[in-house]
């Protein structure tokens, strides 16, 4: 299944949430000790993952913000432009981050601006995205907030 990471940031938006990952799996117990030696092997296993992949959102929050913050930011300023206001309020765009660092999916997950242009704007950029490889290789899920 697709590892789930929320918060990265972008723009200049500065709040974060920790990340984490999801999976599943099952252990036969040790005969007659009653100990599930397979579920504390997973246990152990989702620690190594969770720490795996918090450095890897670390990693694409800060190459998000090197390489594509400035483009980010180009949505909010032609927005603005366009309505001949100042945009208030932030976009999370929530996406999808394929086996091969390419995003595979993009989506507005929640807009705030009162400004469907900008929203669709940050959506095509996110769906644009070339990021570093994710561990093992397995899809990850980010939502990623944006304001002005």
């Amino acid at each position: 299944g697709a590892s789930q990471a929320g918060g990265a940031s972008a723009g200049s938006t500065s709040e974060a949430t920790g990340a984490g990952s999801t999976s599943s799996g099952s252990g036969a117990g040790a005969s007659g000790s009653g100990r599930d030696w397979g579920a504390l092997d997973q246990t152990v296993g989702d620690d190594d993952v969770d720490i795996e992949t918090e450095r890897y959102v670390t990693t694409v929050r800060r190459f998000i913000r090197d390489y594509y913050g400035q483009r980010a930011h180009g949505c909010f300023e032609h927005a603005s432009a366009e309505s001949g206001a100042a945009l208030r309020g932030r976009v999370v765009i929530q996406f999808t981050i394929g086996p091969d660092g390419r995003v595979s999916q993009a989506s507005v997950q929640n807009n705030t601006t009162g400004n469907a242009s900008v929203a669709e704007c940050l959506q095509r950029n996110v769906a644009g995205w070339q990021l570093p490889v994710p561990p093992r290789r397995e899809p990850m899920m980010l939502a990623l907030p944006f304001s002005p």
